[in-house]
């Protein structure tokens, strides 16, 4: 990541996996203060040793629309540079409601990613060249469809 990330405010939903520690670090050494999410503050708290100064964490079941909206009217306008959802990789067998809570944290934050004039990535895994049948099949409550 480049420096356009220094002072700039970046939150991290999900970020308990692997790529969101990769990214919250990578955030934090580019100069951004990164808001990490995850539903366990212990959770959270271990993605932010690295960086403890740049870094601040917050246990938030981002797949529980109401706990979206507390941190939405908690957070309220303040500016927001990018908000990485990262629910699809953390949570792989939970994928209809990885995708669900992506609109509804995104709507929570609205007011701060306007006055932030922020963007909002969502991340997913896709199969790659000459991957299993199995991996490029949609399981949708357990039944494998392709």
């Amino acid at each position: 990541m480049n420096g356009g990330l220094s002072d700039k405010t970046v939150m991290i939903a999900a970020a308990g996996c692997d790529a969101g520690r990769c990214l919250a670090d990578a955030c934090a050494q580019a100069g951004a203060r990164v808001v990490v999410l995850e539903q366990t503050a212990s959770r959270a708290r271990a993605v932010a040793r690295a960086w403890p100064d740049r870094i601040e964490t917050l246990g938030l079941n981002a797949l529980r629309p109401d706990h979206c909206d507390r941190l939405g009217a908690v957070w309220d306008a303040t500016p927001l540079d990018l908000l990485l959802h990262l629910q699809p990789l953390r949570m792989p067998r939970r994928p209809g409601a990885a995708i669900s809570a992506i609109p509804a944290l995104s709507r929570a934050l609205l007011p701060g990613l306007a006055v932030g004039a922020g963007r909002v990535i969502a991340v997913f895994r896709a199969p790659g060249p000459g991957a299993r049948a199995e991996d490029l099949a949609l399981r949708v409550n357990g039944v494998v469809t392709v």
